[in-house]
């Protein structure tokens, strides 16, 4: 009788180290889930930064091409921009350092109508009223820009 309940005690004993065996599987299986999911936010965070701060600098190099072309009609004394200007006809690519390419076209929006213009959102008191900004595109970042007063 001795020798059954000792086989007895080795049995719960099993049991409870398998138990415990299947608790640290589970908890380690979540743990390295979590792990790769804070891996993979922090890469697209990484990737989305990138991104901006590449529409910012394609932005910027816009901006340096257009003062070029401020300045160069005001020696010339013919401020007038038209469709057959070099910044209008040409996309700039620019390298970036591993990963590719980024390209910046130039598109003239002053001719085109737009549709936005007479809409304005129906709530109350002056708070509510969407301004009328002009928004500045490039590589889908948007940002708005006040108008400069007149």
């Amino acid at each position: 009788m001795i020798k059954f309940a000792g086989s007895r005690q080795q049995g719960v004993a099993l049991i409870m180290v398998l138990l415990a065996m299947a608790l640290v599987v589970l908890m380690a299986s979540g743990m390295t889930r979590q792990q790769g999911l804070r891996v993979f936010k922090a890469g697209h965070y990484l990737a989305q930064q990138q991104g901006q701060s590449i529409a910012l600098g394609a932005e910027e190099f816009a901006k340096r091409i257009l003062v070029r072309d401020y300045e160069e009609d005001k020696e010339n004394s013919v401020m007038v921009d038209s469709p057959d200007e070099f910044w209008a006809m040409h996309a700039a690519i620019l390298p970036l350092d591993d990963s590719g390419v980024a390209e910046v076209q130039i598109d003239d929006l002053g001719g085109r109508i737009n549709l936005k213009s007479g809409y304005r959102e129906r709530r109350s008191g002056p708070h509510h009223q969407r301004p009328a900004y002009p928004v500045i595109s490039c590589s889908g970042y948007h940002w708005p820009h006040r108008r400069p007063a007149h």
